[in-house]
């Protein structure tokens, strides 16, 4: 099964609790999908940290094997979805650091710069 399997499977679960952005996911062992028959796949999601943040395992095993040992495939870790900007998008244009010595765009083109529209000539 291709490892974007897994990240779906993640991320599917983490966000059925909110948590709808991966924050990290190993592969540990791969799963191969039988010729016949299927397999039974388990998504294990922990409860959340101080921070919100969910660990998440995927586990697989054979279907007709009812007993057997869950093998873990993928662990990793998902985080709650951001509802906010992570900057304000009603100012425009974004002011610039003044740190470096930049300033704040003021003008579309710079001052005494004239622009002349010229037909295209082949």
């Amino acid at each position: 099964m291709p490892g974007t399997a897994f990240v779906e499977l993640a991320l599917r679960a983490g966000g059925e609790a909110g948590c709808g952005r991966l924050d990290e996911l190993t592969m540990e062992t791969p799963l191969g999908l039988p010729t016949r028959g299927g397999v039974r796949l388990q998504v294990v999601l922990g409860g959340p940290d101080a921070s919100g943040v969910r660990p998440v395992s995927i586990y697989s095993r054979a279907e007709e094997d009812a007993t057997g040992a869950w093998v873990r495939h993928a662990s990793g870790s998902v985080r709650p979805d951001k509802a906010e900007a992570e900057f304000d998008l009603t100012e425009w244009p974004r002011p610039v650091p003044n740190s470096f010595g930049w300033r704040t765009p003021t003008r579309s083109s710079p001052p005494g710069a004239t622009a002349t529209a010229r037909p295209f000539r082949a």
